[in-house]
Protein backbone atom coordinates (compact mmCIF):
# COMPACT_ATOMS: atom_id res chain seq x y z
CA UNK A 1 0.00 0.00 0.00
CA UNK A 2 1.47 3.76 -0.84
CA UNK A 3 2.07 6.02 1.39
CA UNK A 4 -0.61 8.35 0.33
CA UNK A 5 -3.60 5.79 0.47
CA UNK A 6 -2.43 4.55 3.85
CA UNK A 7 -2.39 7.89 5.41
CA UNK A 8 -6.09 8.55 3.96
CA UNK A 9 -7.22 5.48 5.28
CA UNK A 10 -5.48 6.17 9.07
CA UNK A 11 -7.11 9.74 8.88
CA UNK A 12 -9.90 10.36 11.83
CA UNK A 13 -13.48 10.45 9.97
CA UNK A 14 -16.87 11.12 11.11
CA UNK A 15 -20.46 9.77 9.91
CA UNK A 16 -22.57 12.61 9.32
CA UNK A 17 -26.24 11.77 9.21
CA UNK A 18 -29.16 13.01 7.89
CA UNK A 19 -30.72 14.70 4.66
CA UNK A 20 -29.79 18.30 5.33
CA UNK A 21 -26.10 17.92 7.07
CA UNK A 22 -25.36 15.66 4.13
CA UNK A 23 -26.58 18.06 1.45
CA UNK A 24 -24.53 21.11 3.64
CA UNK A 25 -21.54 19.14 3.64
CA UNK A 26 -21.15 18.85 -0.35
CA UNK A 27 -22.48 22.28 -0.31
CA UNK A 28 -20.17 23.92 1.74
CA UNK A 29 -17.12 22.06 1.00
CA UNK A 30 -15.48 23.06 4.61
CA UNK A 31 -14.25 19.40 4.49
CA UNK A 32 -13.83 16.76 2.99
CA UNK A 33 -16.44 13.91 2.27
CA UNK A 34 -15.01 10.88 1.24
CA UNK A 35 -18.50 8.48 0.69
CA UNK A 36 -21.99 8.26 0.79
CA UNK A 37 -23.60 5.68 2.25
CA UNK A 38 -27.30 5.15 1.17
CA UNK A 39 -30.09 2.92 2.98
CA UNK A 40 -31.55 0.27 -0.23
CA UNK A 41 -34.46 0.75 0.82
CA UNK A 42 -34.55 4.76 0.46
CA UNK A 43 -36.21 6.43 -2.63
CA UNK A 44 -33.56 7.85 -4.72
CA UNK A 45 -36.14 10.76 -5.29
CA UNK A 46 -35.98 12.25 -1.50
CA UNK A 47 -32.13 12.17 -2.20
CA UNK A 48 -31.63 12.99 -5.54
CA UNK A 49 -29.55 16.43 -4.52
CA UNK A 50 -27.53 14.11 -2.60
CA UNK A 51 -26.57 11.36 -4.90
CA UNK A 52 -26.19 13.99 -8.01
CA UNK A 53 -23.52 15.76 -5.87
CA UNK A 54 -22.07 13.36 -5.07
CA UNK A 55 -21.53 12.14 -8.59
CA UNK A 56 -20.68 15.29 -9.94
CA UNK A 57 -18.09 15.48 -7.52
CA UNK A 58 -16.90 11.97 -7.78
CA UNK A 59 -17.75 10.55 -4.71
CA UNK A 60 -17.87 7.37 -4.00
CA UNK A 61 -21.32 6.03 -2.83
CA UNK A 62 -22.28 2.47 -0.96
CA UNK A 63 -25.53 1.13 -0.28
CA UNK A 64 -26.34 -0.88 2.61
CA UNK A 65 -28.92 -2.11 4.14
CA UNK A 66 -30.73 -0.09 7.39
CA UNK A 67 -29.40 -1.79 9.69
CA UNK A 68 -25.46 -0.98 8.36
CA UNK A 69 -26.52 2.24 7.79
CA UNK A 70 -27.39 2.21 11.25
CA UNK A 71 -24.56 0.60 13.14
CA UNK A 72 -22.76 3.68 11.32
CA UNK A 73 -24.31 6.66 12.65
CA UNK A 74 -25.48 5.42 15.74
CA UNK A 75 -28.33 3.18 16.87
CA UNK A 76 -30.01 6.45 18.44
CA UNK A 77 -29.56 8.42 15.06
CA UNK A 78 -32.18 9.83 13.12
CA UNK A 79 -30.07 8.93 9.55
CA UNK A 80 -32.83 9.56 7.18
CA UNK A 81 -31.71 6.91 4.63
CA UNK A 82 -28.27 8.85 4.50
CA UNK A 83 -24.78 9.05 5.65
CA UNK A 84 -21.76 10.92 4.49
CA UNK A 85 -18.08 9.45 5.31
CA UNK A 86 -15.96 12.89 7.02
CA UNK A 87 -13.13 14.44 8.06
CA UNK A 88 -13.79 15.93 11.33
CA UNK A 89 -15.19 19.88 11.36
CA UNK A 90 -12.30 22.15 11.16
CA UNK A 91 -11.92 24.87 13.76
CA UNK A 92 -10.81 28.12 13.10
CA UNK A 93 -8.72 30.53 15.59
CA UNK A 94 -11.49 33.17 17.08
CA UNK A 95 -9.44 36.24 15.76
CA UNK A 96 -9.59 34.77 12.17
CA UNK A 97 -13.39 34.57 12.31
CA UNK A 98 -13.59 38.63 14.76
CA UNK A 99 -11.33 39.59 11.63
CA UNK A 100 -13.23 38.37 9.17
CA UNK A 101 -16.63 39.54 11.07
CA UNK A 102 -14.93 42.99 11.40
CA UNK A 103 -14.02 42.95 7.73
CA UNK A 104 -17.78 42.28 6.74
CA UNK A 105 -19.19 45.28 8.33
CA UNK A 106 -21.85 42.96 9.84
CA UNK A 107 -19.78 42.16 13.30
CA UNK A 108 -21.91 39.94 15.09
CA UNK A 109 -20.53 36.28 16.97
CA UNK A 110 -21.78 34.41 19.16
CA UNK A 111 -19.56 33.27 22.21
CA UNK A 112 -20.49 30.06 24.23
CA UNK A 113 -19.01 29.32 27.63
CA UNK A 114 -19.43 25.84 28.95
CA UNK A 115 -22.12 24.25 27.14
CA UNK A 116 -21.52 20.77 27.38
CA UNK A 117 -24.80 19.32 24.77
CA UNK A 118 -24.26 18.73 21.68
CA UNK A 119 -27.95 19.37 20.83
CA UNK A 120 -28.06 22.56 22.53
CA UNK A 121 -24.80 23.97 20.55
CA UNK A 122 -26.53 23.21 17.36
CA UNK A 123 -29.56 24.21 18.37
CA UNK A 124 -27.52 27.37 18.80
CA UNK A 125 -25.68 27.25 15.95
CA UNK A 126 -28.99 26.99 13.92
CA UNK A 127 -30.24 30.26 15.03
CA UNK A 128 -27.02 32.49 14.87
CA UNK A 129 -27.55 30.97 11.17
CA UNK A 130 -30.69 32.46 10.97
CA UNK A 131 -29.68 35.92 12.15
CA UNK A 132 -26.49 36.00 9.82
CA UNK A 133 -24.18 35.75 12.55
CA UNK A 134 -20.43 35.91 11.26
CA UNK A 135 -19.77 32.37 13.73
CA UNK A 136 -19.77 30.69 17.16
CA UNK A 137 -17.46 31.01 19.33
CA UNK A 138 -16.93 28.15 21.71
CA UNK A 139 -15.18 28.19 24.79
CA UNK A 140 -14.38 26.23 28.18
CA UNK A 141 -12.47 23.18 29.36
CA UNK A 142 -15.55 20.41 28.58
CA UNK A 143 -17.21 22.57 26.02
CA UNK A 144 -18.99 20.62 23.31
CA UNK A 145 -17.99 20.08 20.08
CA UNK A 146 -19.45 20.04 16.31
CA UNK A 147 -20.28 15.96 16.89
CA UNK A 148 -22.21 14.60 13.76
CA UNK A 149 -25.31 15.03 16.28
CA UNK A 150 -24.65 18.82 16.69
CA UNK A 151 -24.53 19.36 12.84
CA UNK A 152 -27.94 17.57 12.94
CA UNK A 153 -29.73 19.27 15.37
CA UNK A 154 -28.16 22.49 13.27
CA UNK A 155 -30.23 20.84 10.68
CA UNK A 156 -27.22 21.18 8.63
CA UNK A 157 -26.17 24.87 9.63
CA UNK A 158 -23.11 24.06 11.29
CA UNK A 159 -21.35 23.38 7.89
CA UNK A 160 -21.78 26.73 7.14
CA UNK A 161 -20.95 28.71 9.93
CA UNK A 162 -17.90 29.36 11.20
CA UNK A 163 -16.46 28.21 14.19
CA UNK A 164 -13.83 28.57 16.71
CA UNK A 165 -12.31 27.02 20.11
CA UNK A 166 -10.74 28.23 22.92
CA UNK A 167 -10.42 26.80 26.50
CA UNK A 168 -10.11 30.09 28.28
CA UNK A 169 -13.23 31.97 28.17
CA UNK A 170 -11.74 34.86 29.83
CA UNK A 171 -8.84 35.07 27.36
CA UNK A 172 -11.12 34.96 24.34
CA UNK A 173 -13.54 37.60 25.79
CA UNK A 174 -10.70 40.00 25.93
CA UNK A 175 -9.10 39.37 22.93
CA UNK A 176 -12.75 40.08 21.27
CA UNK A 177 -12.90 43.45 23.26
CA UNK A 178 -9.36 44.29 22.25
CA UNK A 179 -10.46 43.91 18.64
CA UNK A 180 -13.67 46.48 18.94
CA UNK A 181 -16.17 44.09 19.53
CA UNK A 182 -19.00 45.28 22.55
CA UNK A 183 -19.48 41.75 24.74
CA UNK A 184 -22.84 41.50 26.05
CA UNK A 185 -23.28 38.77 28.35
CA UNK A 186 -26.20 36.99 29.18
CA UNK A 187 -27.26 36.56 32.73
CA UNK A 188 -30.06 35.85 34.93
CA UNK A 189 -28.50 37.82 38.32
CA UNK A 190 -28.11 41.17 35.73
CA UNK A 191 -30.60 44.52 36.01
CA UNK A 192 -30.54 45.27 33.04
CA UNK A 193 -33.19 44.22 30.44
CA UNK A 194 -32.01 42.36 27.22
CA UNK A 195 -33.32 45.72 24.90
CA UNK A 196 -31.88 48.45 27.29
CA UNK A 197 -28.54 48.02 25.99
CA UNK A 198 -27.14 49.72 22.18
CA UNK A 199 -26.57 46.67 20.30
CA UNK A 200 -25.88 48.31 17.20
CA UNK A 201 -22.14 48.37 16.61
CA UNK A 202 -19.83 45.10 16.21
CA UNK A 203 -21.54 42.81 19.09
CA UNK A 204 -20.68 39.53 20.78
CA UNK A 205 -23.15 37.78 22.44
CA UNK A 206 -22.12 35.61 25.55
CA UNK A 207 -23.86 32.53 26.92
CA UNK A 208 -23.16 30.01 29.34
CA UNK A 209 -23.64 26.46 29.93
CA UNK A 210 -26.42 24.31 31.27
CA UNK A 211 -28.15 24.82 34.35
CA UNK A 212 -25.28 26.68 35.53
CA UNK A 213 -25.20 29.26 33.36
CA UNK A 214 -22.16 31.99 32.94
CA UNK A 215 -19.98 31.76 35.30
CA UNK A 216 -19.39 35.67 37.39
CA UNK A 217 -15.31 35.70 36.38
CA UNK A 218 -16.81 35.25 32.53
CA UNK A 219 -19.93 37.49 33.09
CA UNK A 220 -17.66 40.30 35.03
CA UNK A 221 -15.25 40.46 31.89
CA UNK A 222 -18.45 41.64 29.84
CA UNK A 223 -19.02 45.22 29.09
CA UNK A 224 -22.96 44.61 29.49
CA UNK A 225 -25.16 42.09 31.30
CA UNK A 226 -28.93 41.52 30.58
CA UNK A 227 -31.44 39.43 31.58
CA UNK A 228 -34.86 38.17 29.74
CA UNK A 229 -37.83 38.56 31.39
CA UNK A 230 -39.74 35.38 32.68
CA UNK A 231 -42.82 34.64 34.32
CA UNK A 232 -42.72 33.54 37.88
CA UNK A 233 -43.36 30.03 37.00
CA UNK A 234 -40.68 29.57 34.78
CA UNK A 235 -37.50 28.95 35.78
CA UNK A 236 -35.42 29.20 32.62
CA UNK A 237 -35.61 29.31 28.78
CA UNK A 238 -33.81 26.55 26.79
CA UNK A 239 -30.26 28.19 25.20
CA UNK A 240 -31.24 28.62 21.78
CA UNK A 241 -34.65 30.37 22.35
CA UNK A 242 -32.59 32.99 24.89
CA UNK A 243 -29.65 33.22 22.39
CA UNK A 244 -31.97 33.72 19.22
CA UNK A 245 -33.96 36.52 20.99
CA UNK A 246 -31.02 38.31 21.37
CA UNK A 247 -29.80 37.79 18.43
CA UNK A 248 -33.00 39.33 16.59
CA UNK A 249 -32.88 42.10 18.74
CA UNK A 250 -29.35 42.70 17.72
CA UNK A 251 -31.45 42.91 13.70
CA UNK A 252 -34.22 44.89 15.40
CA UNK A 253 -31.79 48.24 16.77
CA UNK A 254 -30.07 47.67 13.41
CA UNK A 255 -32.63 47.90 11.21
CA UNK A 256 -34.67 51.12 13.34
CA UNK A 257 -30.81 52.73 12.64
CA UNK A 258 -30.65 52.55 9.46
CA UNK A 259 -34.49 53.30 8.70
CA UNK A 260 -34.12 56.71 11.08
Amino acid sequence: MDRDRRDREDAPREYLYGVHPVEEALAADSRRVERILVAREAEDNRLGRILKEARKAGIPITRLPKEGLARKAGRKAVHQGVVAVVSPVRYLEPAEIARTSMESGHGLLVLLSGVEDPRNLGAVIRSAAAAGADGVILTGETAAGVTPGAVKTSAGAAERVPVGRDRKPVRAIRELKQAGFSVIAMDHRADLAWDQVDLDGPVVLVAGGEGRGLSRSVAMECHHRVALPLAAEVESLNLSVAVGILLYEVLRQRKDRVSR
